[in-house]
């Protein structure tokens, strides 16, 4: 789900809040600076056009390895499934000459 901020729609309504309650000038330039400072925070991408704040590359790397890891697992596992057949059917035709 992609959701776009106007900035300028989000100022209005912070100073319009600012203004009720009260606020002095200087609270509410600070606040704004708060505000667009986690606005842009939350705009940085990475190279792949993915927002950072989001998706750290360095877990979806580690994702990826465990999930290639879990495969080979799988696969080693199934070869072994694989063997213990292979050797019962040989123990049982022995059994039965």
């Amino acid at each position: 789900m992609s959701v776009e901020i106007n900035i300028g729609f989000l100022l209005l309504l912070l100073a319009v809040w600012v203004i009720e309650k009260g606020f002095s000038m200087a609270a509410m330039r600070k606040m704004q600076r708060q505000v667009c400072d986690l606005y842009n925070w939350h705009d940085k991408e990475d190279e792949d056009g993915v927002k950072v704040w989001y998706v750290r590359r360095s877990l979806e790397e580690a994702i990826k390895q465990l999930a290639d890891n879990i495969a080979a697992q799988t696969d080693l596992l199934d070869a072994y499934h694989n063997e213990i057949i292979l050797q019962r059917k040989m123990f049982e035709a022995e059994k039965r000459k």
